[in-house]
């Protein structure tokens, strides 16, 4: 399994079942010195995270299998990059940051 820290509509059980066809395990869990930045592409509204020292953002840890992580890899690399970030509960995952 991967982990990925989202902090937007993926933390919701109803897109991940539409997303993944499930619902998928996850913790709670906080990135530090990061903010979260609305990113207006043509006419949908994003939200994303950009570094910002004393600041954090709430998200989750999902646990995908990585055909998963490969599928938002896709979707997500146009607007996003992909970087391992270290958590406040001192666990790894990936994160799309702008």
């Amino acid at each position: 399994m991967e982990s990925l820290f989202v902090y937007g509509n993926l933390m919701d059980a109803n897109v991940q079942h539409t997303v993944f066809g499930r619902k998928v395990e996850f913790v709670y869990d906080v990135l530090f010195d990061y903010i979260k930045e609305d990113f207006i592409f043509g006419r949908n509204r994003f939200v994303t995270i950009v570094p910002k020292k004393g600041f954090s953002v709430n998200g989750a840890i999902l646990y995908l299998e990585p055909n998963e992580i490969s599928f938002l890899d896709e979707k997500q690399g146009k607007h996003f990059h992909k970087a391992k970030l270290r958590l406040n509960s001192g666990k790894e995952a990936w994160v799309y940051v702008k």
